[in-house]
Order: structure tokens, then sequence, then C-alpha cells
């Protein structure tokens, strides 16, 4: 029966107190339905205002009529952008007999970006509420519910979260911030966190059109998020959702009580979870920090995610520096203008910060052609992933979308060029899992130490040794020239100290080289050639006739290196063709014996021979000596010391050195594995810079 009801108000002994009753008189109708609830959904389609969005409700009802003696309906409840429709059809003939929209009408008190760039607080409507009584902060037909924290730690996989927050007498949640920046229980928070999540979700259907209408989309928003009641200077996404008493969703964003400042105050924290939220249920290519593929660790996906979550976050409000009241207050905002960082040489293997190549992509060609061209294209790239892409992936997928946009008159072809002329200046036109040697032109890079791992699991390097090694984030490939007797693979690895190396080299013929799921972190497998447990910062391996199996000329040599190395360093790769056999060749995968030392031990070699039984491989730096770091392969400085002069062999591309970004606890535990949530990533930077 709509609109009649019967209301009983008991006392603390449960004895009848009071009571309202509403009934229905002159009923004389047929309850037997003559229409289906397909039907009734057709005929509701006659009358639709709003796209619909996900499936509809139906409900058998009454509708009471004193003339008629009443109506048997079809209440037909459609989701909409707007908060939904309802539709009250006649079940024996098919008429409208009423309905309206279901969102309920409410304003809340927010800031229109955040405190330091639109300080005036403003009144605005609340969209896409659904009507509740209490009313709370649900919306989006039920996949939205804001909660606020009350227990529990992310990093453990489980909060105890409430919803108790009710508007006004007006109907409105007009709350003010707090005065004290630490409060974790106040309204502002949730009220801002709803109507930023709203206007983004509007964006993604509006403007990408994205469809988030399916229950998986389901989403729980935690404000005032902290770790085990401490404070918490992060933000993240998690897509493992959240079980929470009668709070269940497939979906969970939190949002950090921080220890000065709430991150809640700030919508650009919002606008970057929810593209992780967008880009996990739409696509799904990001892996985390701790992804693999056939080449190894592969957290390009993850970098992707964080770059897009930067860009997108920066379009809708309308500003290149992202976090400019959360991040700002810890000196960590990111300021998507700055184009100066390329692949390979600025990449460190960390997400946040690789992902700022790909975000300050997205702002450069926001600047050249516009917000809708740029939205498109980074959306459009980042559609076409899967979870081993790479950064080359992704400018590939900035080209095609490109060329589509081109087919459908918004792009020529001279804005086709100007496109890849922008890709090229990051180095993304070379930026996948291999990158190509030429001779004389060694290429730098960087590569983490197990120090990181180790403060990400709460131990010592040594302990980390036990189950973890890693690679470089790059291999590499030469092609030796055709009349060449052997290839010779140099490495110079500027670590941040001496202490603490244990690495090598391994080569694969015509193939790159394979790895295998062994604990934590796939380690190298499957060589031809290797030179094993190097503990000085050069080294190199040889490969003529002498080696097993012998050079070939006509083969392509692929190359990485493996180790487990306590620091972080600067791996600097070069390769050159000889012109006749060294006196003993490098080993194959066996560990096969080699001569009693390379020929040409050239720049930071020696004629020892390295433990597996190969020659030719360089344990120290010129004669066995530690290369000086101002003179060493091409120059690049390390701190303290001058640089080489131009001219120098040292390939342009690499410009920087290494920044790597130590994650704030939430993080942290994403990129151990022991979180699987999507943070912004705030923490102190370590940074060294290579000097040309």
């Amino acid at each position: 029966m709509l609109g009649k009801a019967v209301v009983v108000r008991l006392n603390d002994a449960g004895e009848v107190q009071r009571s309202v009753v509403e009934v229905a008189g002159s009923l004389n109708l047929d309850v037997t339905p003559r229409l289906s609830q397909d039907d009734a959904l057709q005929r509701a389609a006659q009358f639709q205002v709003t796209a619909t969005l996900g499936a509809p409700r139906f409900l058998l009802a009454v509708l009471p009529a004193e003339q008629t003696g009443g109506y048997l309906v079809w209440q037909v409840d459609v989701p909409s952008e707007k908060g939904g429709f309802r539709y009250l059809i006649d079940a024996h003939d098919g008429t409208l007999r009423g309905g309206g929209p279901l969102a309920r009408s409410a304003k809340g008190r927010v800031y229109e970006k955040d405190p330091v760039t639109t300080p005036t607080l403003i009144d605005t409507e609340l969209t896409e509420l659904v009507v509740g009584t209490p009313q709370h902060l649900n919306g989006w037909s039920g996949n939205l519910t804001v909660t606020n924290y009350v227990s529990g730690d992310p990093n453990q996989g489980q909060v105890t979260v409430e919803q108790v927050l009710e508007p006004d007498t007006n109907g409105d949640f007009l709350y003010d911030p707090p005065t004290d920046p630490t409060d974790a229980t106040d309204a502002f928070a949730q009220v801002n966190l709803y109507y930023h999540l709203t206007r983004m979700k509007s964006f993604y259907e509006t403007d990408l059109n994205v469809d988030m209408s399916a229950s998986s989309w389901k989403l729980v928003a935690v404000a005032n998020m902290q770790e085990s009641g401490a404070p918490l200077d992060n933000a993240f996404f998690s897509p493992q959702g959240i079980n929470s008493g009668s709070f269940n969703a497939p979906n969970m964003i939190g949002i950090g009580q921080g220890s000065s400042v709430d991150f809640a105050l700030d919508s650009d924290v919002f606008l970057h979870e929810f593209t992780h939220y967008v880009s996990d249920n739409a696509i799904g290519y990001n892996g985390g920090q701790t992804a693999t593929s056939e080449y190894g660790l592969s957290p390009w996906g993850g970098a992707i995610d964080e770059g897009i979550s930067d860009y997108f976050a920066c379009t809708e409000n309308e500003s290149a520096v992202l976090g400019e009241t959360s991040l700002g207050a810890l000196g960590a905002e990111r300021n998507l203008e700055d184009a100066s960082k390329s692949c390979p040489g600025d990449l460190v293997g960390e997400v946040h910060a690789d992902g700022e190549v790909v975000g300050s992509l997205g702002w450069s060609l926001r600047k050249e052609f516009g917000k809708s061209v740029a939205d498109r294209l980074v959306w459009g790239a980042a559609s076409l992933l899967v979870q081993s892409s790479t950064l080359g992936d992704f400018a590939r997928g900035i080209q095609q979308t490109a060329a589509d946009l081109k087919d459908g008159g918004d792009l020529t072809d001279a804005d086709l060029t100007k496109i890849d002329d922008i890709i090229a200046s990051r180095g993304l036109d070379d930026c996948d899992n291999e990158l190509t040697l030429t001779e004389g032109e060694p290429i730098a890079t960087n590569m983490l130490g197990l120090d990181i791992v180790a403060q990400f699991l709460g131990g010592s390097c040594q302990q980390a040794k036990q189950f973890v090694s890693l690679s470089s984030l790059f291999h590499f490939q030469a092609t030796p020239a055709a009349d060449a007797k052997g290839i010779r693979f140099k490495v110079n690895l500027f670590p941040e100290r001496t202490s603490g190396l244990d690495w090598g080299i391994y080569v694969r013929r015509d193939q790159h080289v394979g790895f295998k799921s062994s604990g934590f972190i796939p380690e190298v497998s499957v060589y031809d050639y290797a030179e094993e447990h190097l503990d000085q910062r050069t080294g190199e391996i040889v490969i003529d006739e002498n080696s097993d199996p012998p050079f070939d000329p006509n083969a392509t040599y692929h190359m990485v290196i493996g180790h487990q190395n306590c620091p972080l360093s600067s791996p600097e790769v070069s390769f050159e063709d000889l012109s006749e056999a060294a006196t003993g060749g490098a080993g194959g995968a066996g560990g096969a014996t080699g001569g009693t030392g390379g020929a040409d031990p050239g720049t930071g070699g020696t004629a020892g021979v390295a433990a597996g039984g190969t020659a030719g491989v360089s344990t120290g730096g010129t004669n066995g000596a530690e290369p000086a770091d101002e003179t060493s392969g091409c120059g690049c400085a390390v701190p303290g010391k001058s640089s080489t002069p131009a001219g120098s062999g040292c390939r342009r591309r690499s410009r920087r050195g290494i920044g790597v970004t130590g994650p704030s606890s939430s993080a942290a535990a994403a990129a151990s594995g022991a979180l699987l949530a999507l943070a912004l990533g705030l923490g102190a930077f370590i940074r060294r810079r290579r000097r040309h």
C-alpha cells in the first residue's frame, strides 16, 4: 500500500504509548496484474527524461484512490545520473499514475577546490543523494556511501567505520571546517568528500562516457582515516574494498586525517584517488608497485596510473599543481608544469615518482591542444593498456588515440607531429622493457637497492637478501657488426656507497633473459652467459669464439643486471664490438670455464676471472682500481664531483639521476604487498643527480 502507514511508539517496557494510523478506504480493485515487469519498464521508458544507469527496481503495490477504488501499479525505480526516478505504471492498462525524482535536494558547505586556491566556502547542491530516513550521505543510486573512521588499521586490511552524520533542521549539510585541523570526527570532511567524489563521477560519465552504474562499482568512502588511531598523512584507493558491519563494498577510498592537515580539505586528493577507482574498475591494468611480467619486476602500470591520476585531478581543478593544501603542507606537492623528467634516466622504479613523467606529459598536451582533446588523449591511451604494458605502450596509445581524433576532425596532421615531438622529448618514444644500445653511446638508468625493500618490510638489507633478488629496471639489447669477432658489455654502477654490492651481468642470445617466480619478486633464471657475484662498481662480460655457446655475429644479444645490492645505484650500460677474439671468452649459463683473462680489459676492466669460471670480467677499476667518479664511463658525476667536459660519450636523454620516493606507511605497505592500496605516495625524497 503506497502512502499509507501505521506508526506506533513504545516505552522502555515495550508498551504502546502512542499510535498513528492512516489506512485506505473504499478499495475495490483487481489485484492480479495484466502487465509484466518488462511491460511496465517499456511503458516507463516512454516517459524517461534522464539517462538510465543500471538495473531498475520493481514493486507491485496498491495506489489508493477514493473515487475509483484504487489502482494496482508497478512501482518502477530507474537509476539515473540525477539520483534516480520513480514511475507508477498501472499494472492493468499501462497508464502513468504518478512518480517523480528519487533524489532529495540538499545543500552542502564545501571548498570549491581547497582552502589554499579557493579559500571562500560555498554552499552548493549535493546531487544524486538517495532519499533515506534518516538522511545520510548516500548517493549514486546506492553505489556511494560516505562514512567516518572509527578504528582499525588499513594496512591490515580491516577498519571499522560509522555513518551517523545527518542534515540540519532545514535538511542541509551546512557544516563548517573544524577549528582543530586534527579533528578526526568533523562533519565537514564527510560533506566535502561526498561533493567532490560526485563531481568527479559526473566528469567521467559526461566527458569520457564511462558507465559506473553496475554494482561492481559500489564504493565506500572513509573520511578522517587513521592507522590504529594514529594520524595518516596519506590517502588511498583499495580494490580490496571494505567489510565493516553493514558497510560492504568492493571498493574503498580512504582520506587521511593527517598529523597537521586534514586531507579531506583538498579536492585534489579525492580526484586523484577517484581516478585510481575508475581505472581499476573500467580497465584494470595497474598491477601495483610489485607487478611482474616476463621481464621481471614491472611497475610501469602503477606509474601510468599514478600519472593519469595526477593529470585528471589537475585538469578538472584547472591547476597544474597537485595537492597545494595536503601535499604542500608536507613540502611534497607535484607540479605538472615540470617537464624535465624523461625515460630512462629519470625513472627509479617507484610508481609515484615515475608517474610524474606521465602526468606532466598529459599537462603538456593540455597546454597545446586544450582540456577536451588532452583529456580524451590521456584516457584513450589508458583504455588500451593491460597489466604488462610499458610507458612506451602508453605513448603509443596517445598516438593511436590522436589518429582517431584526427579522423574525427579534432586534430590535424601537424597536430600529430607535435604530439610525436612532445612524446619524444620525454624519451617515451623508446621506453619499453628493453632499451637498444648503440656502440659508443652509454645509457644511464637507475636501480633500486635492497635498502629500500628493507625499509618497506621493516627489516635490514641482509634480512631482505634471504628472499629477494632484484634486477635492473630495463633490459638492454645490442646487435654486433657483421664482421665483429665478439661483443663486450660494460656496466658502471655509480652506487650510493660501495659496500653491500653483489651483482651480476646476464646475457641471452636472440631473446630476452628469462625470469622465474621465486618468492617475493621473480629472479633471473634463463640466460646463456653470466658473470656473477661482482662486488665492485664496474663489471663487464665478453662473448667471443671461446665462449659457450660461441659468439655469433648474426645474433642479437640481450642483457640484464641481476643483483642483491644494498644501496641505490645508477647503472650505466654500454657495449662494443671486438675486432679479434679475447684470450678467454665468457662462460655459459652453467658456469663453463673461460680462459685465463680478457686480452683487452678496457676502461674499468681487468684481466681476472670472475665467479662462474668466465673470462674478461671486470671486478674493479682500471687494472683492478675503482674508477674515479669524475672520469668514469660517460663522465656523469656523483655528488661532490665535477662534471666531465661537454662531448663525453653520454647519451643525452639521461639528464638527471635518481629520485626515489620513500612512501608513508600506507604506500609502503602497498609496495610490500601487504596492502593493495594505491596511495598518494608521500614521504621524503632521496635526491641524487647526475650532472653532465
